[in-house]
């Protein structure tokens, strides 16, 4: 007797009610009936009120009528999670490309430099708990394209390789450069876009940051509420000792950037403004300014001033021991 082909068995799942065991989108989740077939396929996208999985290089489509309440759940979870390739035509956000992924640049010496893939989506920016003010207000912000994040606070050593000088007053190869003005910054962002071929970097819109800072947490930190936690994700006044520390020491937030809170705060592109009470979608900040935003607080302040929600501003011009940054990338480039 002949085996079941794929198609026949893919078949046998959806004629019955199944259960998915929802893992990343990334992956080939297990696909078991209720009599215990199992199949590995790979979530592929939504389909109206169905869910298309592929195996074998042979794409099905199961109705969410086969499947439990849970499993239609869990397939929505992973159709937000928009599987690399496919864009999401319900809310209009880009897809990220097969291709994407993590990145790590070569600056020579053997200095590297590490970038996260952030994906697109939604979240509230600002806060009604501290800093409050029009500045501050609460307001719905959907950033439609994926773009890429510094895992850490660029150090002095990779300020150095790219300038050739180093300006901080706490030296430390692995420690965040700082004592650098915003215009310091575009300088170095555009000698590093000359060394580097085919990447072009900037500093993350003020969104942006606060985006990945808070990595899907709604708290006020990327940790939530709990400040018994925050020692061991921040350098922040008290266990500065008076100084930066090397980058990467503390615990990463959930998408795997680290010292989000504290260390040196960090410059971002956009101008200082009040914020929108309207949804806004990709902003760039205030058209134009007398200061530049600062975020994420530094190893000399208290909890309240490195919050995701925290702002700060300065001249481009000024610098400061408790200043440095971290860089974006649009992706692709």
């Amino acid at each position: 007797m002949k085996p079941p082909c794929l198609i026949t068995i893919i078949t046998l799942f959806v004629a019955s009610a199944i259960v998915i065991t929802a893992q990343d989108a990334a992956t080939s989740p297990s696909w078991t009936s209720k009599d215990g077939r199992v199949i590995q396929a790979k979530f592929v996208k939504l389909d109206g009120e169905a869910v298309v999985v592929e195996k074998g290089g042979k794409e099905v489509t199961i109705p969410f009528a086969k499947l439990s309440a849970k499993s239609v759940v869990d397939a929505k979870r992973l159709g937000e999670q928009r599987t690399p390739g496919q864009a999401d035509a319900k809310t209009g956000t880009a897809a990220v490309p097969a291709t994407d992924k993590d990145l790590t640049i070569d600056l020579g010496g053997g200095v590297t430099m590490d970038f996260v893939l952030i994906r697109p989506g939604s979240f509230t920016m600002g806060t009604d708990l501290f800093n409050k003010g029009t500045d501050k207000t609460t307001h719905k912000v959907t950033l439609t394209k994926p773009f890429l994040l510094g895992k850490y606070e660029v150090t002095q050593e990779q300020w150095e390789q790219v300038m050739g000088s180093n300006p901080s007053k706490f030296k430390g190869a692995k420690n965040p450069v700082e004592t650098v003005s915003w215009t310091d910054c575009q300088s170095f962002v555009a000698k590093l876009n000359a060394k580097v071929s085919g990447q072009t970097f900037r500093l993350p819109t003020e969104s942006e940051w606060e985006y990945a800072c808070r990595a899907d947490s709604t708290g006020t930190y990327c940790f939530g509420n709990d400040l018994r936690s925050m020692a061991e994700y921040a350098w922040y006044d008290p266990n500065d000792k008076g100084t930066t520390h090397p980058v990467g020491e503390k615990k990463a937030n959930a998408w795997g950037l680290y010292d989000m809170h504290g260390n040196v705060r960090e410059w971002c592109a956009d101008w200082y403004g009040a914020y929108p009470a309207a949804v806004v979608v990709d902003p760039q900040g205030s058209s134009s300014g007398s200061y530049r935003v600062i975020r994420g607080g530094c190893w000399s302040d208290l909890a309240d001033r490195c919050t995701a929600a925290a702002r700060g501003h300065d001249k481009p011009s000024e610098m400061s021991s408790c200043v440095g940054l971290r860089l974006a990338r649009s992706s692709p480039p």
